[in-house]
């Protein structure tokens, strides 16, 4: 049985668009435009999923050139988050582990961080944290930068959705590397949980390139400055290339894409943060200056322009003021 009957049912590009635009707010016009069109540029979106829906009685899949739309239980069924090895070609750290309670304190801090503020995107974790259940392994086998996220919608209107994330193990990696790949695995939670119930397909790779951006965001939005991750996509790509292996990674867009991802998308909301900014603090500055000068001017009409003023002894007023308000009233004959 088909997922959807039809197209108009669950546009893909249209969903991945509008949840990577609301992380754009402060975005112009033209930096926004960018962004979205790498979602679903030939560059990224090419090699496995070209806008192929599932229609009819089965799912498209047009394995030519590597084509092909990725059901997400294929990609990675949801994991029991307490077991120690029901992980794929993985295993985990006991939950009573060092490395796991150090690398889930590590995540924990830096959830705190990501949403500390009012951004859109901080809006939208929180939300979600609030109506998930949320669980972090730390994996053993992977020693090379990597993450995952593993999302199951809630199936009662009361129950909360489950979200199980895996690391890699930050002894054998290095913490810098985890910034990135947390917000990024946290923007395929957002992604998914904003995704209308029934819209399992995920294709590949646009969610990759979307997440890469979502990620950004809430890095940026939290003021934390890592190229941990992005810098070891880039060397790995690198190293590919001089080695003449394919660069082409499974499921996502190669390592030099992703890279440019993270460090187009963060330049362009951390340039635009701050030039926010300083408007906001030009016009607050502006405010503040001209509300002094007001209370200036109203102490020196009212004869209070000195910090020796005494009730009965009103100060002189400068020439330029008496210019400025007319006759200076003199409160020991009533004001007349």
């Amino acid at each position: 049985m088909s997922i959807f009957s039809s197209k108009a049912e669950f546009d893909l590009e249209r969903h991945l668009q509008n949840v990577v635009g609301r992380c754009c707010e402060e975005l112009p016009e033209k930096k926004k435009s960018t962004l979205l069109g790498r979602v679903i540029s030939d560059e990224g979106n090419k090699r496995y999923a070209r806008r192929h829906f599932p229609f009819g009685s089965g799912l498209y899949i047009a394995e030519k050139d590597g084509n092909k739309i990725y059901e997400q239980h294929d990609l990675s069924r949801f994991p029991d988050w307490k077991s120690n090895k029901d992980f794929p070609g993985n295993e985990a750290y006991p939950l009573d582990s060092k490395e796991h309670r150090e690398g889930v304190k590590k995540i924990e801090d830096l959830i705190e961080k990501f949403t500390a503020n009012d951004s859109n995107v901080a809006k939208d974790l929180k939300k979600l944290l609030e109506n998930s259940e949320i669980h972090y392994r730390v994996l053993s086998k992977w020693e090379k930068p990597n993450g995952s996220c593993s999302f199951k919608r809630a199936k009662q209107k009361d129950a909360k959705n489950q979200i199980v994330i895996c690391i890699c193990d930050l002894n054998k990696t290095g913490d810098e590397v985890l910034p990135e790949i947390l917000a990024h695995e946290l923007g395929h939670a957002l992604e998914f949980s904003q995704r209308p119930k029934g819209a399992e397909t995920k294709y590949m790779d646009g969610c990759e390139t979307a997440a890469d951006i979502l990620g950004a965001s809430l890095l940026v939005n939290a003021g934390v400055n890592s190229k941990g991750f992005s810098k070891f996509m880039g060397q790995d790509y690198r190293d590919k290339k001089t080695k003449k292996l394919d660069t082409k990674m499974f499921y996502s867009p190669d390592g030099k894409y992703r890279r440019t991802n993270f460090i187009l998308a963060y330049k362009y909301m951390y340039k635009a943060r701050k030039n926010n900014s300083k408007s906001l603090e030009t016009e607050n500055r502006n405010k503040i200056t001209e509300k002094k000068n007001i209370v200036e001017q109203i102490k020196a009409h009212r004869g209070l322009a000195s910090k020796k003023t005494t009730a009965d002894k009103p100060q002189s007023v400068s020439a330029e003021n008496s210019k400025n308000f007319g006759r200076v009233p003199n409160y020991n004959d009533g004001g007349r």
